[in-house]
């Protein structure tokens, strides 16, 4: 099988042989792989960037499908979450992937409540890595989400304990809105983060709740780069030896909210309207699918 017929195979999955779906979306198959390419790059992960440069140019080898496979479903898993792909396309993707053996078994993305607690107090004494590791523990950010919010984003007036209006990129350039109502938990821990902030802004105007050290807000890069600090501690700490997946991200961070939500008995529909998710299947079927020890706790009762 050549390069040629590869992505062939992936245009098909990607519907985007239909005019429509390409023209809406304003992407080609080319524009998703360069986009993803250059944001795997940004996290060190030179391997898929090179891998995927190598699709573009024409130089995948037969033995490299398996590889691809795997990697299209993970970029597949993004895609639906961002709402640039629905959940039926990204499940012919895992189907396809699935039949050619190219992955194990999903991977839990969220961080269970032990390593959650132990992280916690792990983090006590690096305060900025702790407040963003809150913000993704109670909002399920994005890591663009970050990077947006501002001041008179938070309003304390709406709901029993506030609530924050959060931006996020949508289809093209539009940017997508979603509500999320505060609990008394996460109240309590943006009070805090807040009175933490007037230490480390460099001007009483500025509006980024997530401010950098050069003023202005910070970028979707230093995210990345504040959990991968985050991930450093824990694996210092042993928290991750337990875990197959033995890195953390912003992404891990959604997962781990949603299960937090869950567990405290908001119903999947709020859930997804907390989350930004525009399709429910995405929410119960990626986010808050059980495992095999969940399945097995839900019945040894």
């Amino acid at each position: 099988m050549d390069s040629r017929t590869i992505e062939q195979l992936v245009s098909s999955y990607l519907s985007l042989k239909k005019t429509s779906w390409a023209d809406n979306s304003s992407r080609s198959i080319k524009s998703i792989l360069i986009r993803y390419s250059q944001k795997y790059d940004e996290l060190s992960r030179d391997n898929i960037s090179k891998f995927i440069m190598e699709l573009l140019e024409g130089g995948v080898k037969t033995r490299s499908i398996e590889a691809y496979c795997t990697h299209l479903k993970r970029f597949a898993e993004y895609l639906a979450d961002e709402d640039l792909l629905t959940y039926k396309e990204y499940r012919k993707i895992k189907q396809y992937s699935s039949d050619h053996k190219s992955i194990k078994k999903a991977k839990p993305r969220y961080l269970e409540e032990k390593i959650v607690a132990e992280l916690i107090k792990k983090l006590q004494s690096y305060e900025m890595l702790r407040h963003i590791f809150f913000a993704g523990l109670h909002l399920g950010l994005r890591a663009e989400g970050y990077t947006l919010l501002e001041l008179n984003d938070i309003d304390k007036e709406r709901g029993s304990y506030g609530a924050i209006t959060v931006r996020e990129k949508g289809k093209g350039q539009e940017k997508k809105e979603r509500l999320i109502p505060l609990t008394y938990e996460s109240s309590r821990w943006l009070d805090g983060y807040l009175r933490f902030r007037l230490s480390i802004v460099k001007s009483e105007d500025e509006q980024a709740l997530f401010p950098s050290n050069r003023g202005g807000s910070v970028s979707t890069r230093t995210i990345h780069l504040y959990y991968q600090e985050i991930t450093e501690i824990a694996i210092k700490h042993d928290l991750l030896k337990n875990r197959k997946k033995t890195n953390i991200t912003a992404h891990d961070m959604r997962h781990t909210c949603s299960k937090r939500l869950q567990k405290l008995g908001y119903s999947e529909q709020s859930i997804q309207l907390f989350l930004g998710h525009s399709s429910i299947d995405t929410t119960t079927k990626i986010y808050l699918h059980k495992t095999d020890e969940e399945l097995l706790e839900a019945f040894s009762r």
